[in-house]
């Protein structure tokens, strides 16, 4: 049955596709190539929900003795365990596609680096938007809404798939520094994605009000937005030092 999700899903996917593929097409020096590595950033999003956070989830709670559908009752500690879940889980799988050589080439410098964590999250986010859609048209309760109810999951994930791009450039930019490198980049990934999804924990466990999420979001978004503009002037002071020397 087609519900009104699917449409505002497709609007969302083009969207983003065109927007931040547009992102990955700057940072990349206008180099199309680095496209091609939003696709295996795709199907990311559903494996790692259905593969790994969903039964790891569903373990922890059965041995805790927490029954993961009350939230608002559940100990500190599974609380605790479900803010770090997101972020630990799939700020690796984002990059783990450049563990195989092939592309592991795309990102051998600064551009190439940033370029590259920008492509796998957006694909993993635009992957994410379709996954959710799929999970949300099987909901009766949404099954007859319109689709232009549905401008906030537009709007929403609009956003979170550049803070994927975002959170994947930081860990793939800092693998250029060795293994030291690329744990603080996941290190630094991690906790700036549990602070993005902090406020939205906090509200749904009825301990914020729903302003206070999106002051979070949006304090963790500009921050983002400034470390990406970091990392791509970094990438072309490398390019200008590393040009040759003409002379007169």
């Amino acid at each position: 049955m087609v519900t009104g999700i699917w449409p505002m899903a497709a609007v969302t996917i083009a969207l983003s596709a065109v927007v931040w593929g547009g992102l990955v097409y700057v940072l990349a020096g206008r180099a199309p190539r680095c496209l091609w590595l939003i696709l295996p950033g795709l199907p990311l999003s559903a494996i790692v929900n259905i593969a790994v956070k969903a039964p790891l989830a569903a373990a922890v709670a059965d041995a805790g003795g927490v029954d993961p559908l009350v939230a608002a009752a559940a100990p500190l500690w599974y609380l605790a365990f479900l803010l770090m879940l997101a972020p630990v889980t799939e700020e690796a799988i984002k990059a783990a596609p450049l563990v195989a050589p092939q592309l592991r080439r795309f990102a051998e410098s600064r551009r190439g680096a940033l370029s590259a964590g920008m492509a796998l999250g957006v694909g993993f986010g635009i992957g994410e938007a379709a996954y959710l859609a799929y999970a949300v048209s099987l909901s009766p309760v949404y099954a007859d809404l319109p689709w232009y109810l549905f401008i906030g999951f537009l709007q929403e994930r609009f956003v979170v798939t550049f803070i994927h791009g975002a959170l994947t450039a930081i860990v793939v930019t800092g693998m250029l520094r060795g293994a030291a490198g690329l744990l603080a980049g996941y290190l630094a990934a991690v906790l700036l994605h549990a602070l993005l999804n902090s406020g939205a924990l906090l509200y749904q466990i009825g301990r914020a009000p729903l302003w206070g999420a999106q002051v979070t979001i949006f304090a963790a978004l500009i921050l983002l937005v400034a470390i990406i503009l970091r990392l791509h002037r970094r990438a072309g002071e490398e390019e200008a030092s590393a040009a040759p020397d003409v002379g007169e």
